[in-house]
């Protein structure tokens, strides 16, 4: 949000440096676990079932998580209502 508004181009480079960094060093992490992973799937059930299984997984994990947030938002919506004296 700071670098949309951002007066100049080295104040919008100031707020997006740190953000992308963080980005590339998440992304190598996840390479670095991942792709051991999807080696050994693609050597075992072969590629075509690894990428319906990864595949698979992201959308339980998306749904999974959405359904969590929901539930969240309704325990704070619940706990922020208020008490009736």
């Amino acid at each position: 949000m700071v670098a949309g508004v951002a007066p100049s181009l080295w104040t919008f480079t100031a707020a997006l440096v740190p953000i992308a960094a963080a980005a590339a060093v998440v992304g190598a992490l996840a390479g670095i676990a991942g792709a051991p992973v999807l080696g050994l799937l693609c050597e075992t059930i072969g590629a075509r079932d690894a990428l319906v299984l990864a595949g698979t997984a992201g959308v339980l994990t998306c749904t999974g998580a959405a359904l969590w947030f929901k539930a969240a938002a309704a325990a704070t919506a619940d706990a922020a209502a208020p008490v009736p004296a």
